[in-house]
């Protein structure tokens, strides 16, 4: 296994010598809310306003009760290894095409009283990278949501959209909105809404997914659409449960266009009934409205998680799930990129941008799993880099599929004193 960990990490830093051209400040900043030792800022926003064109942030555990807005500059905004980080909403707007956004590792959650959007993503020219993300988790009062709207190249992975039940104060009508822009979804779990039951009536369950005038490629997902309301004993009469939610809505005209790869939809439960009554009807999994699209391609999308950031000399440690002794390969860039989809080509949506490399790697075992157990390597930050950003994503040899491309993982390798 040396000679393809030797491969591999000889062609990281091929690739940081090309990311040397790119004339940006290369700091990393550290945010830590209790102002430890080696810290530079205790907010988020204020690193941001701080940091130059392609700066990284690093933030250290703690609950940051901030919206945090990005889009002026090419920046990555990271938590730290272990890093547990919350904050009050996520927005991304206005970014311009020549630069990218990359966020990993936040949790996003609704302020009791404030606007119901924990992530926005709008007006997007440029790259947007969201991975390892909780997004929503409702209180009730607020109910949380994710919308991506007019936006050209937004990848989101391995993130868990949990908007929690209708709120009465801030009603949001579906947990994740794609509108007029081009998505990739990889690895993600998205629920809808739970219908909220009253005396009154029952209050229907949302979808978890809509699609709108928008293509979007969701690879290894599961998407349920929201539990219906229960019945309750209201004082006129029986009140059955209510209905499910779709688990997504397909709307838009022929411009709509969803690809479903290695990804599982359910419509979701129907409410159970109050003693005597009817249950709620399950939702559908896919509502789709007459001249849109939706493909479902077969095979299995390989997986790659890479654990980040990393430290210059520490062990590259990840984990690669696929096909058991499939030919495997490493598509390596130092950006994000716009999705890319040709089917006739490969199964799947190509995000990594930038000069990129594809590197073959070692042929996944019987057991379908690869990991630094196996492949053993570290990566050294080259001289003269605060920090080298690095987009890794998987490519399968399937032999039904041909080219099966999969779950990305963002790396973002700093300075051992960090």
């Amino acid at each position: 296994m040396r000679n393809h960990a030797a491969t591999l990490f000889a062609s990281v830093h091929v690739l940081a010598v090309l990311a040397v051209a790119p004339a940006h400040a290369q700091s990393v900043h550290v945010v830590d809310v209790a102002a430890g030792a080696g810290s530079d800022f205790t907010s988020i926003g204020t690193a941001l306003q701080a940091a130059a064109d392609g700066d990284a942030i690093v933030v250290r555990s703690g609950s940051y009760a901030e919206f945090v807005v990005l889009g002026a500059r090419t920046v990555t905004l990271t938590a730290d290894a272990d890093a547990h980080v919350t904050v009050k909403g996520l927005v991304v707007a206005d970014l311009a095409a020549s630069r990218s956004v990359t966020v990993r590792g936040l949790a996003s959650l609704p302020s009791v009283f404030g606007p119901s959007d924990t992530l926005l993503i709008e007006d997007c020219a440029g790259r947007v990278w969201i991975e390892d993300c909780v997004i929503g988790g409702g209180s009730g009062i607020a109910t949380g949501r994710a919308r991506v709207l007019d936006s050209t190249a937004v990848a989101l992975s391995g993130c868990t959209f949990t908007p929690g039940p209708l709120s009465f104060a801030f009603p949001v009508d579906v947990s994740l909105d794609l509108v007029n822009s081009d998505t990739a979804l990889f690895d993600c779990q998205v629920g809808g809404i739970e219908g909220l039951s009253s005396i009154f009536g029952n209050t229907p369950a949302r979808p978890a997914v809509r699609v709108a005038d928008d293509r979007a490629v969701f690879t290894g997902c599961a998407i349920d659409g929201g539990p219906g309301a229960f019945g309750a004993n209201d004082p006129s009469g029986c009140q059955n449960g209510g209905a499910g939610g779709a688990g997504i809505v397909v709307t838009g005209g022929p411009s709509t266009r969803v690809f479903l790869f290695d990804s599982s939809v359910e419509g979701g439960a129907g409410g159970s009934a109050f003693p005597g009554c009817s249950s709620g009807a399950d939702g559908v999994a896919v509502q789709q409205a007459p001249g849109t699209s939706v493909f479902v391609p077969p095979g299995q999308a390989p997986r790659l998680h890479v654990e980040s950031p990393l430290r210059s000399g520490d062990l590259f440690a990840f984990e690669l799930t696929g096909t058991p002794g499939a030919a495997t390969y490493l598509d390596l860039g130092f950006a994000p990129g716009a999705p890319q989809l040709a089917r006739s080509v490969f199964t799947g949506a190509v995000v990594v941008g930038g000069p990129t490399l594809l590197v073959p790697f070692v042929p996944l075992p019987a057991s379908g799993l690869l990991d630094e157990s196996v492949v053993q390597g570290t990566l050294l930050l080259p001289p003269g880099l605060g920090h080298l950003p690095l987009f890794v994503q998987p490519v399968l040899v399937d032999p039904v599929l041909g080219l099966a491309v999969g779950t990305p993982s963002a790396l973002l390798l700093v300075d051992a004193s960090l």
